[in-house]
């Protein structure tokens, strides 16, 4: 159920220490309202003669300590010293009391004990609240507490009393009542304001803990716009204070910040990690209303990566904490998590009971997001037990509902309505409605402004384009099955390359695949992999077959061993490597009717796919003559996003001869040092071209300056020999590195530390028309696979520069291997040879060499992606 995640984001903001009920309110995370420097041990100092407490310690000093407590998480002792404060000095110094008193209520907010927190406030004696910045920090907890039990109103109503006049001749108070706005009354841009206002003045101040919070409130805001990678950067820097500073609450809190963005980004074995130990932070804290929340988080990974028990323990376990500390939100998160889980494993019985429940409690709460998603549960069910009309009446009720404006749930309704009409045989009703559930996760895609942010979208909707593809295989649709598979390819790239006239939600030119194989002299390879069904198309000029394949997470396994076997230190020719035999009898070898000795095969990939190198798959060979080779003796294998980029693209080449842009062998900065071959790779590509056709930039001049400003569009050939960076949390931050400018490089100057980097999100914005881009560096192909667009780094941004034809690599290469497999790529090319050809020459010149340049780990990493 991908839309869960992305419902409970958009409704609830992700990751919380508590679920607030409105759909307007944005969440908080616990922000400190006063620093008091620590002092020695005060315990000396409370004991008299018989060894009673006397207040004979300077109230300041035990404040001190108790707030110190509170910062690194010892909320026991943090409540311990501030009762113990506020009995001594309630009577001699009320103004004191009144802060022990508040120290005492953000305790027990951090426990999530809201109610007692508004208790222990509104049982405190009246005096101690008479001056102004007591009062005014007294409705900012108020606030606080009644927001974190969804009494929306009251919570308004007590930060409409921060409005005072001493709230403006104190910084610190300042930036705290504009960090409770920001959590209680403001959404989306106003909200990051306020927090980015709290942290400025945090810093001015010099006050870390204060700039640690606002740094978390920033990473949440990030996560509720679906910003993971600056939620990242966020959560990164306040953990990096806390860590330092030992501010416990809000390094826990980082933790489980962490973990759901790089759930949100795929990056699982992170994810559980991290979420794991945020939750055993929590624990040990006893910030019992933030182990609740990352049990919820840790169970909707585990169910995503496939530990079905896991993540039922964790759901229950988050249940029963809930209930004990009346958290009605995350309560109903719970029971619903439980309910899609046993759906998800056939336990109906189950799966009615906590539906019912999810129901109940939603609507005690009138929490109408959480009711939608019950109604959602108990349509399944009642699909699956034959009721279908009352399924359907269900599923349209969450679909059609005009109360929210959430899509998410919206088009996961849609089609389970789809899924329904498709049992009952209603053919036709089944077919419109998966098209109205994907235009509703298009148009959903399409409000998200930023291209970063729109690259992952679609793994939210690969669900209900795997059940639609399903769908149109058992009608005999071949044809339209692979169209929409087609569909929900390489969007953000088509995009910005144009296509589509850069407009969301384009209609689509129709095209035909067998005039686009002969056009492309080729046969074409698709692939779709689905979690229950995945297929192959395989095409040529003249016919169209598909073939049955197995479950994505089969394939996946396979890919990620063989890719693992192909960096190692053996040759996996040598080993008879059963992964990449297995790879090509699963993915090729059933069309091998199509495929022609020299051929050209398209590899229009999908999912893990994307990173594997079609042309190190072994071949075993039949009969007694055969000998078990890699795919590329038989044929020339490249690699397109889509089939759509394919039809749309020039039919032409750029003629041989024409002008060349290499920047190279560039000067060591920070962590990346000197490429020992770089400079002989540079004058092997040089001396491909005549001085008149080659404009070059070596050692210092080798700058990402250098290249914006060269106009690469009259380019028919861009090289970069460097080193390169594949950023796997924001891939549009992969860069080459370069040198740095003049100034950088003498230690000079503001961004030394990335000047000296070409980003893909720059390259992305500089058009080019090369023939061909060739991106000698490490992992220039990318780390990060989105589910439709593929590998996405330089490879990814220069095509959707403009880039014909782009070489990019999978892993890490060889400093050694590079020169000579450049050096037969541009005598290939300089013979007239298209790209794709050159680089198979290129690549079998290594394979066959006599030395331990033959093994894959040296020239399968290199990869021709085109849209051409």
């Amino acid at each position: 159920m991908d839309f869960r995640s992305l419902f409970r984001e958009e409704f609830y903001g992700g990751r919380i220490e508590h679920q607030p009920r409105s759909e307007e309110k944005r969440k908080w995370w616990y922000t400190r309202l006063g620093r008091i420097a620590c002092s020695c041990s005060i315990f000396s100092l409370l004991i008299s003669c018989g060894g009673r407490l006397t207040p004979r310690v300077l109230p300041v000093t035990l404040l001190g300590e108790a707030e110190a407590s509170f910062q690194r998480g010892d909320l026991r002792e943090a409540e311990r010293k501030s009762a113990l404060g506020y009995r001594l000095y309630v009577s001699s110094n009320p103004e004191a009391a009144g802060k022990f008193r508040l120290l005492q209520a953000r305790v027990l907010i951090a426990h999530g004990s809201y109610d007692a927190a508004i208790e222990l406030i509104a049982s405190a004696a009246p005096k101690v609240f008479a001056d102004c910045e007591s009062d005014v920090r007294r409705h900012l907890l108020e606030a606080r507490a009644y927001y974190g039990m969804a009494r929306d109103s009251e919570a308004e109503s007590s930060m409409m009393q921060t409005d005072k006049l001493c709230v403006s001749r104190s910084s610190l108070l300042a930036a705290d009542v504009t960090t409770a706005r920001g959590q209680v009354l403001d959404d989306g841009q106003a909200a990051e304001k306020d927090f980015r206002s709290a942290l400025e003045i945090a810093r001015q101040q010099h006050d870390s803990f204060r700039e640690a919070s606002a740094l978390l409130n920033l990473s949440n805001e990030a996560l509720i716009q679906e910003h993971y990678d600056r939620s990242v950067e966020w959560s990164q820097a306040s953990f990096q204070i806390c860590n330092r500073y030992g501010y416990g609450l809000i390094e826990e809190k980082c933790e489980g910040n962490l973990g759901w963005s790089y759930f949100r980004l795929g990056n699982y074995d992170e994810a559980i990690s991290l979420l794991r130990q945020s939750e055993r932070s929590a624990n040990a804290l006893k910030a019992e209303s933030d182990e609740v929340a990352w049990l919820n988080d840790l169970g909707l990974v585990e169910e995503r990566i496939g530990q079905l028990a896991a993540a039922r323990r964790d759901y229950e376990a988050a249940l029963s904490n809930a209930q004990q500390q009346h958290d009605k939100d995350q309560t109903t998160i719970a029971l619903d998590e439980l309910a899609f889980l046993s759906i998800r494993i056939s336990d109906w019985n189950n799966a009615q009971k906590f539906s019912e429940l999810a129901l109940k409690s939603a609507r005690d709460d009138q929490d109408h997001p959480l009711e939608l998603q019950a109604l959602l549960a108990q349509g399944l069910i009642a699909s699956h037990r034959g009721n279908l009309k009352a399924a359907e009446t269900l599923l349209a009720q969450v679909a059609n509902d005009p109360k929210h404006d959430r899509q998410s749930l919206r088009w996961e309704a849609q089609a389970s309505l789809a899924d329904l009409y498709a049992k009952e045989r209603d053919l036709p009703a089944a077919a419109t409605q998966y098209r109205v559930s994907l235009s509703t996760a298009a148009q959903a895609r399409c409000s998200i402004r930023a291209q970063e942010l729109r690259l992952p979208f679609s793994v939210n909707t690969s669900s209900v384009y795997d059940r639609y593809i399903d769908f149109l295989v058992q009608q005999g649709k071949t044809a339209e099955a692979l169209t929409v598979a087609d569909e929900s390819r390489a969007l953000t790239l088509a995009e910005g390359m144009g296509v589509d006239g850069k407009k969301c939600l384009a209609a689509e030119d129709s095209f035909n695949p067998q005039q686009l194989a002969r056009r492309t002299k080729s046969t074409i390879l698709v692939y779709w992999l689905g979690a229950e069904h995945s297929y192959l198309w395989a095409i040529d000029g003249s016919r169209m077959k598909l073939y049955p394949l197995p479950p994505a997470a089969e394939i996946e396994s396979a890919v990620a061993a063989y890719g693992q076997s192909l960096v190692g230190p053996w040759d996996v020719l040598q080993t008879q490597d059963k992964h990449g035999e297995y790879l090509y009898q699963t993915l090729a070898a059933p069309a091998a009717e199509f495929f022609h000795q020299d051929g050209r095969v398209v590899v229009v990939a999908d999912g893990a796919l994307s990173g594997l190198g079609f042309d190190s798959l072994i071949v075993s060979g039949d009969g007694p003559q055969a000998h078990p080779h890699y795919w590329i003796d038989d044929v020339t294998v490249e690699n397109a996003s889509s089939m759509r980029l394919l039809a749309k693209a020039p039919a032409h080449r750029m003629p041989t001869g024409g002008k060349l842009l290499l920047l190279g062998d560039p000067l060591p900065v920070s962590e990346f040092p000197t490429l020992p071959h770089a400079a002989d790779e540079v004058a092997t590509v040089k001396a491909s071209f005549s001085a008149a056709n080659e404009q070059v930039y070596e050692q210092a001049a080798a700058t990402s300056s250098s290249y914006l400003a060269s106009h690469p569009e009259q380019f028919a050939y861009i090289d970069f020999v460097a080193h390169g960076s594949a950023s796997l949390t924001d891939p549009l931050d992969s860069a080459v590195v370069l040198s740095p400018p003049l100034a950088s490089a003498t230690g000079s100057g503001s961004g030394a530390d990335t000047a000296y980097k070409l980003y893909a999100r720059d390259i992305v914005t500089h058009p080019v028309t090369a023939e061909l881009v060739t991106i000698s560096a490490c992992s220039s192909a990318g780390k990060r696979i989105y589910k439709g667009e593929g590998l996405v780094g330089l490879s990814w941004a220069f095509l959707g520069a403009g880039a014909h034809n782009v070489i990019g690599t999978l892993w890490d290469i060889s400093d050694d291997a590079s020169p000579q497999l450049m050096s037969v790529l541009y005598s290939e090319l300089g013979k007239g040879s298209a790209p794709d050809a050159a680089l198979r020459a290129a690549k079998l010149s290594l394979l066959h060499s006599n030395g331990v340049l033959h093994k894959p780990i040296y020239w399968a990493a290199f990869q021709l992606y085109t849209r051409s």
